[in-house]
C-alpha cells in the first residue's frame, strides 16, 4: 500500500517534488497546499509544468492536515519565517503527519536550531506518534552528507573543509538573491544572510551535526566574510547587478575546539565565473579531510532539463522524499542524517519488455512526441528534448556495447490516479542501426579482458593482452572529480581585481544555542 503524501508549497524545490512524488513507486500524492490565489484550485500536475495528476490544490491547511494522509512534505518558504516554520511543523506532528523537509535549513540537526526547538518538535513528534526529518543538498546531502560517510575512512581527523562554489547567476529568485543573500546591494549591513549570527545560524547546525558523527565538541563558531562589487552593470536571472554593488560573496562557518579551527563550512558564490579568481575554483561541492588518510571529495550536478541550479534544486526535493519509507518506518522522534538508516532511490522494475510496441525506424523520430514511448536512437535526440520540456517525466537504463536495453517509458498522469505503464524498447548504438528487434534475441556479453600484472620492481613485465579500442571507450568510468587528491592552488589575484571588504564574527559557544530560537 503507497504512503500517502501531501505537498506543501510549490516553490523552486516543491515544483520538483510534486512529479516526484507521483513517479515514486512507495508513494501517492494526496493532496497540495499552496500560498498564493492563483494556484489554488489548479491541478497540482499542471501547476508544476506537467499534465493533470488528479488532485486539486487547495490553500485550505486544516482540511489537509485532518486528511487521512500519512506524511506531509514541507518545502515551504523560511527566510522570514522560522517561528512559522517551526509552529506548522510542531502542528503536523502533533496530528499525526510524519513531517519532512527542507525548510528553514538549522532543522538539519535540531538540537543546534534555537534554545529549545529540538525539544518542541520532540514533543510534538511523541504526542502525535510521528517522526521529523530535514535534509536537502545545502545544508544536507553536499556538505554533512557526503562528509559523515567519507569520515568512515579515517583512523584520524584533524581539520574537515567543507566547500560549495557555485555561479547563482541562472537562479531565478529576485527576493531570496537580493534582499536575503544582499546581491545588487552597496554594503555587507544591507544583507540579512552577512550580518552577525546568520551564517552560524544557518551552517552551524552542519557542523554541529558533523562534530556529533564523530564524538568532537565544539567551543564555538567563527563567522568570516567577503564580497567583491561589480565593475559594470550586468543582468541575472533575478534582475539587475548595478556597478558599484555585490556581485559575489565568500563566507565561512568555523568550528573551534581546543583553540583549533577544526571544521569549516564555506561557501564561495559567484555571479560571473571569472570574477574573484583568487577565490577557490570549482562548480559544485568540495571535501577536504586531513587526517589519516586524507580524503578528498568532489560532486557537481547537472541535468537534462535544466542548469547546475535547476539540478541543485530537483536534489534538494529528492534528498527528503526518498528518506519518506524509511522516516515512517522509524521509531517517534526526531531524526537526523545519524539516525535513519543508509536510505536511496527506489525505482521501479521496467518489467519485461513489450515488443509489439517497439517502432520501425520510419515512425520513430515523430512517434517519440507520444509520451507512450521513448526510443533512444540519435536522430530521435531533439524529439527527446522537447518530449522532456513538456513535462514528461523519463527513467533510463544505460544500453550495453551492441545490445539493447529494455527502457522504462515516460509516466503518463491519468486523471486522480497514476498509470505507470512500462515498455519496454530496444536500441543500438549510433551508426548500427535500427532493426526488427522483436525477431533478434540480446547477445551475450563477453567476459571481461584480463591484463598482465605489472613488474612489481618496476620493470616492464609481460606487456597486456590487446584491448579493443571500441570496449575500451565503452567502459563505464568514475565521476569526474571524485576521489581526486591534493588542494589546487590559489591564484593570485590579477592587477585590476574587483576590490574586496572582508568582516568576522565570533559566536560564543556552547554552539548548540547559535542564533535566535525558532
Amino acid at each position: 500500500m503507497p504512503i500517502r503524501v501531501i505537498q506543501w508549497a510549490t516553490g523552486t524545490v516543491g515544483i520538483h517534488a510534486v512529479p516526484a512524488i507521483v513517479a515514486h513507486p512507495d508513494l501517492e500524492l494526496a493532496g497540495l497546499w499552496v500560498h498564493s490565489d492563483d494556484k489554488a484550485g489548479r491541478d497540482a500536475g499542471e501547476i508544476c509544468g506537467g499534465e493533470p495528476v488528479g488532485v486539486i490544490a487547495t490553500q485550505d491547511a486544516e482540511a489537509l492536515i485532518g486528511s487521512d494522509a500519512d506524511v506531509i512534505c514541507y518545502t515551504a518558504s523560511s527566510d522570514i519565517r522560522p517561528d512559522g516554520v517551526i509552529d506548522d511543523v510542531c502542528r503536523m506532528l502533533a496530528a499525526g503527519k510524519h513531517v519532512v523537509g527542507s525548510s528553514f535549513v538549522p532543522l538539519l540537526y535540531p538540537k543546534a536550531a534555537g534554545e529549545g526547538v529540538y525539544d518542541r518538535i520532540q514533543a510534538a513528534c511523541l504526542e502525535g506518534g510521528t517522526s521529523f526529518y530535514t535534509s536537502g543538498i545545502d545544508p544536507g546531502y553536499g556538505n554533512a552528507g557526503i562528509t559523515i560517510g567519507a569520515l568512515a575512512l579515517c583512523k584520524e581527523v584533524r581539520t574537515v573543509r567543507m566547500l560549495e562554489i557555485v555561479n547563482y547567476a541562472t537562479w531565478d529568485n529576485p527576493f531570496t538573491m537580493f534582499e536575503i543573500m544582499g546581491f545588487s546591494k552597496r554594503e555587507p549591513a544591507e544583507s540579512l544572510l552577512l550580518s552577525p549570527g546568520s551564517t552560524a545560524l544557518a551552517w552551524g547546525p552542519v557542523l554541529e551535526l558533523v562534530a556529533a558523527a564523530i564524538g568532537l565538541e565544539l567551543d564555538e563558531i567563527v563567522e568570516r566574510h567577503e564580497v567583491i562589487r561589480a565593475d559594470a552593470d550586468f543582468e541575472i536571472a533575478s534582475g539587475p547587478i548595478p556597478a558599484g554593488t555585490i556581485s559575489g560573496m565568500r563566507f565561512e562557518i568555523v568550528g573551534v575546539a581546543g583553540g583549533e579551527e577544526r571544521l569549516v563550512v564555506e561557501h564561495v558564490t559567484r555571479l560571473r565565473d571569472e570574477d574573484a579568481p583568487e577565490w577557490p575554483q570549482g562548480h559544485g561541492y568540495r571535501i577536504e579531510i586531513r587526517g589519516e588518510p586524507h580524503v578528498d571529495l568532489e560532486l557537481s550536478l547537472s541535468s537534462d532539463l535544466g542548469d547546475h541550479n535547476h539540478a541543485g534544486c530537483l536534489a534538494t526535493a529528492m534528498h527528503v522524499i526518498n528518506a519518506i519509507p524509511a522516516v515512517v518506518a522509524s521509531e517517534p522522534g526526531v531524526k537526523t542524517m545519524l539516525d535513519l538508516p543508509v536510505y536511496s532511490a527506489h525505482v521501479a522494475p521496467a518489467g519485461p519488455p513489450n515488443l509489439a510496441a517497439v517502432p520501425t525506424a520510419a515512425t520513430a523520430v515523430p512517434d517519440l512526441l507520444d509520451p507512450g514511448f521513448w526510443v533512444d536512437v540519435p536522430a530521435a535526440h531533439a524529439a527527446l528534448r522537447e518530449l522532456r520540456t513538456r513535462g514528461r517525466w523519463c527513467a533510463t537504463m544505460p544500453t550495453t556495447s551492441g545490445s539493447w536495453s529494455a527502457t522504462p517509458s515516460c509516466w503518463r498522469w491519468s486523471g486522480a490516479r497514476r498509470l505507470r505503464e512500462r515498455q519496454g524498447y530496444r536500441s543500438f548504438y549510433a551508426g548500427r542501426g535500427q532493426h526488427d528487434l522483436a525477431r533478434r534475441p540480446p547477445p551475450r556479453r563477453a567476459a571481461p579482458a584480463r591484463l598482465a600484472p605489472i613488474h612489481p620492481q618496476g620493470g616492464e613485465g609481460p606487456p597486456p593482452l590487446p584491448v579493443d579500442p571500441d570496449r575500451r571507450a565503452r567502459r563505464r568510468l568514475p565521476p569526474p572529480g571524485l576521489a581526486r587528491g591534493g588542494v589546487r592552488a590559489r591564484r593570485p589575484a590579477p592587477p585590476g581585481s574587483p576590490p574586496t571588504s572582508s568582516g568576522s564574527t565570533r559566536i560564543a559557544g556552547p554552539t548548540s544555542r547559535a542564533g535566535p530560537s525558532g
